[in-house]
């Protein structure tokens, strides 16, 4: 075994204790929560609390603890479940006017949105793929050109294959008088 190898074995071998070793120097201890924050915490605890008040109720229902232990610990219970809620709605941020540039945006929105749906609700006239004179939707030959005119879709004008039971660009359904034949 030449010193290469060696080195390298060494130099492999204690990255590998270092990655398996590096856990148990870590300062976070097992209950800490320190990547989630308290409201998380909060939030665990307050299910727990919860399943506790539903899971007591239940075995109150079943006669199992005595009406005596069933109040005091759902005293205790909802106790704890009101501090929870307390401490949840101290952490909530007050709520705020929506500003004003928020307003813009949903208003310049909305504007781009309604322009869109007059854009899609007229569909464009239909025109002959080859010399681009405009055509009629009936038409089967092109009145420039004389070309036969593929099938278009009634809503948006996209070409149709004979095949096509949709259109490909809208979706709409191909009624049967759309589908004329190519000659």
């Amino acid at each position: 075994m030449d010193a290469g190898s060696v080195v390298l074995g060494l130099a492999l071998a204690a990255v590998m204790m270092f990655v398996v070793a590096r856990p148990f120097f870590t300062a976070r201890g097992v209950g800490a929560s320190s990547e989630f924050g308290p409201g998380v915490t909060l939030l665990a605890e307050r299910e727990a609390v919860l399943n506790a008040l539903r899971d007591l109720d239940f075995d109150y229902a079943l006669n199992k603890i005595p009406m005596e232990a069933y109040l005091t610990q759902r005293a205790q219970w909802v106790a704890r479940g009101a501090e929870i809620l307390r401490q949840l709605d101290a952490m909530a941020p007050p709520e705020t006017a929506p500003l004003p540039k928020l307003a813009e945006a949903e208003a310049a929105l909305e504007a781009a949105i309604a322009a869109r749906r007059k854009i899609v609700e007229r569909p464009p006239s239909p025109t002959c793929p080859h010399c681009r004179a405009s055509t009629s939707a009936n038409d089967q030959f092109c009145g420039q050109c004389g070309r036969a005119l593929a099938a278009q879709c009634a809503h948006c004008g996209h070409a149709l294959e004979r095949a096509d039971r949709f259109c490909a660009n809208c979706g709409t359904a191909v009624a049967v008088k759309e589908m004329r034949h190519e000659a």
